[in-house]
């Protein structure tokens, strides 16, 4: 085959690899200014055929590599809910599409057993608490009646083994003499009211005598109405003799009352004057023993009260039972699925009546108000270029002239098989855009970028097995130029050695 042809066939496959080794699933906008083509004199072959060769520069300017993937909205917080405990579905409190707030009941388990199991636990409860505050409270009463009895016993001792004091013996002589006066006022009061009884039963007797004389005289007198005036006059001696026995009476009490209220006023100055001569003399020792085991008896009382107590059985049975309803409380609260955030049931799974194991899901739950951007299938080599924070350029389906700046949020965990494609998720602001989930999105990720690189386009490097190379134009001869290649995209390739800024290269043939 003539030189001419061979180098026409290189060149075409260099331009069909170079194309495919280009990332291009959406093609990506040149980042700079686009290459200078030319068209070369024709070339003549030893078969007289006429063809035409593109003719690029060696330029110098900036070189992106570009990632382009797609992705749909979806929301940040995806959660499907669950009960730790199997059972039976009795109730589902919500439907799909409908709003929730956090903390809201939205499925139960049945729970009716444990219900009344609750109800006894918590009689339980509530009469073993009565009881022990009865009981710590009789013990306290016991404590503090034991406390002052102790005070009472050391307040004893204390008096009796102090010397009277100057104010204790004025007052029991002030007693004395307040007990002299009143026996002289008893005296002179008793004495009084016996004159008054004798005065008293002078009075009576004087007025019994007048009416014995009223009697006599309507005895003697004759005539029709002698009878009434005669029965008249006997029921006014009956009343005179009756003063006169009550004046009697009253004088025999005043006499008793005299003789009463004299010894109880003269015990009252014996009293006083021998509390007076029992302080003068001070403390007896038989009575300050005494007092000194009262002491003694007190404190081994409140002792043995404080160091015992009685109530510990019934505490530990309040604990059980305290225990038991807490127990209960948190087996029921478990059969009830509360709402964990604020958010839109998306999918019921279970249905009321249904028997469910322990985890399986009842409904799935998710965040409307906060969305992000799924990207699925991203291939594990790409996935070694990203990095969290890494800004993306994100353009929806539905507002295809805006574009949004994200950033990656979240990559594959880094045990999942890296040879497998994974998914990432990326963050933005809505920017104003109603969106809704499920929206598709294009996403466009700079991964590396060289501000002044020397490069070409894709159709001027030649491709054959492992080398690269270009042609390039040298005065009026062509020679065959190896190159390192490095970021290659569907409109650039970065060239890292082998080429200078300026240099022609022709193209693969277009014809022959």
């Amino acid at each position: 085959m003539p030189q001419h042809k061979h180098t026409l066939v290189l060149g075409v496959s260099a331009l069909i690899m170079v194309a495919c080794a280009a990332q291009a699933p959406v093609t990506a906008p040149p980042t700079s200014s686009p290459p200078t083509l030319a068209v070369v004199a024709t070339v003549t072959t030893p078969a007289t055929s006429v063809v035409e060769a593109m003719r690029y520069t060696v330029q110098r300017g900036k070189v992106d590599e570009v990632l382009m993937l797609n992705g749909r909205v979806a929301p940040l917080t995806d959660q499907n809910l669950f009960f730790a405990q199997g059972g039976v579905l009795t109730n589902l409190a919500v439907r799909r599409d409908e709003h929730v707030t956090k903390g809201q009941l939205i499925a139960e388990l049945d729970h009716r057993d444990l219900d009344t199991k609750l109800a006894a636990a918590q009689k339980t409860y509530d009469t073993t608490e009565r009881r022990l505050k009865g009981d710590q409270n009789n013990r306290q009463i016991a404590i503090q009646g034991a406390q002052l009895t102790l005070q009472d016993a050391q307040a004893i001792v204390t008096r009796l083994r102090q010397p009277p004091a100057q104010h204790d013996l004025d007052l029991a002589r002030s007693a004395i003499e307040q007990a002299e006066i009143n026996l002289k006022s008893v005296h002179t009061s008793a004495s009084l009211a016996k004159i008054e009884a004798k005065a008293a039963i002078a009075t009576a007797a004087d007025e019994l005598r007048s009416r014995q004389d009223e009697y006599a005289q309507i005895v003697a007198k004759q005539g029709s109405n002698n009878q009434i005036e005669q029965a008249k006059a006997q029921r006014a001696l009956d009343n005179a003799q009756r003063n006169l026995d009550l004046a009697l009476a009253a004088y025999d009490g005043a006499v008793q009352a005299e003789i009463d209220r004299v010894q109880l006023a003269e015990h009252a100055v014996t009293a006083a004057q021998a509390a007076l001569t029992q302080l003068r003399a001070g403390p007896n020792a038989l009575d300050l023993a005494q007092a000194t085991r009262d002491v003694t008896r007190a404190q081994l009382s409140l002792r043995a009260l404080s160091s015992s107590d009685n109530t510990l059985n019934t505490q530990q049975e309040l604990a059980q039972a305290k225990q038991d309803v807490d127990n209960l409380r948190k087996q029921i609260e478990a059969a009830r699925l509360y709402a964990p955030f604020d958010g839109v049931i998306a999918e019921t799974i279970a249905r009321p009546g249904e028997m469910l194991e322990d985890f399986a899901p009842v409904l799935t739950l998710i965040d409307s108000t906060r969305l992000d951007l799924v990207v699925n299938q991203v291939k594990s080599d790409d996935l070694l270029k990203i990095g969290i924070g890494q800004p993306a350029e994100i353009t929806f389906l539905a507002w295809p002239g805006q574009i949004i700046i994200g950033t990656v949020s979240k990559l594959p965990d880094a045990q999942a098989d890296t040879e497998s494609e994974s998914t990432i998720r990326i963050d933005f602001e809505r920017g104003g855009l109603d969106l809704a989930i499920g929206n598709p999105a294009s996403v466009r990720m700079v991964l590396r970028q060289v501000p002044d690189a020397l490069w070409l386009p894709p159709a001027a490097v030649r491709v054959l097995g492992q080398r690269r190379y270009v042609v390039i134009q040298d005065g009026k001869h062509q020679r065959e130029v190896d190159i390192t290649l490095g970021i290659v995209t569907a409109n650039q390739i970065q060239i890292l050695s082998g080429l200078e800024e300026g240099n022609i290269v022709l193209g693969p043939v277009s014809g022959g």
